[in-house]
């Protein structure tokens, strides 16, 4: 019954070990980084702003729009468990602009995309919207970007599932947006695997029957 008990333990850990995480031979993704909607740039902030004029010494309000632009790609292939960063939203990557922007359509916030292939042609696309904002230091602000972007989307192709997860890692130097893919499904041992199995556990059962 110890055998019994032993060679379930063997194969359900190898059957753990070939799901948690490594490259997927043949499998590419293409990922993409675009305002939200397909708009033009990204709304990050508006208001007005007082400034003493330099003549007269009077306060005067103005308006303002702060626009952020953004329209990256990268691809590679697929490593489970590992992290892909995308783009990087860089500290006063933005643009202020007097009034209303002259850039038009502004999206809320941005949307991160991801396409996968798998080595037969199958696809599937993944996409993520993030928040976005600006803290201009002119308003009390950090002079740094404002990002969310942390979310999970599951998806199945090429007979498997799998889950990606969508996060935002800030840094000195901006913000980093991307993403990272693990396996949902429980995946059947490769042979060699198996056979190693089965090898060791008879020769635990010679060794028990000589004894």
């Amino acid at each position: 019954m110890q055998l019994k008990h032993l060679l379930v333990a063997l194969v359900t850990a190898a059957v753990a070990a070939t799901a948690t995480a490594g490259p997927l031979p043949g499998w590419t993704y293409t990922a993409a980084v675009a305002p939200a909607g397909g708009a033009a740039a990204m709304h990050l902030d508006e208001g007005v702003r007082v400034e003493l004029d330099p003549i007269t010494f009077e306060e005067r309000s103005i308006p303002y729009t702060i626009i952020g632009r953004v329209n990256t790609t990268t691809s590679g292939t697929v490593d489970l468990g590992a992290a892909v960063a995308v783009h990087k939203f860089a500290d006063l990557d933005w643009e202020v602009y007097d009034g209303p922007s002259p850039v038009q359509p502004l999206g809320a916030g941005f949307t991160l995309s991801v396409l996968f292939t798998d080595p037969d042609g199958n696809t599937a696309v993944v996409s993520a919207d993030g928040a976005a904002a600006a803290a201009p230091k002119f308003m009390g602000g950090t002079g740094q970007y404002e990002i969310a972007l942390r979310q999970t989307r599951s998806f199945e192709l090429g007979g498997r599932r799998f889950r990606v997860a969508f996060d935002d890692t800030p840094g000195e130097a901006g913000t980093d947006v991307g993403f990272s893919v693990t396996s949902e499904s429980v995946e059947t041992p490769e042979p060699i695997t198996l056979a190693l199995a089965v090898v060791g556990l008879a020769g635990l059962a010679v060794a028990r029957r000589r004894k």
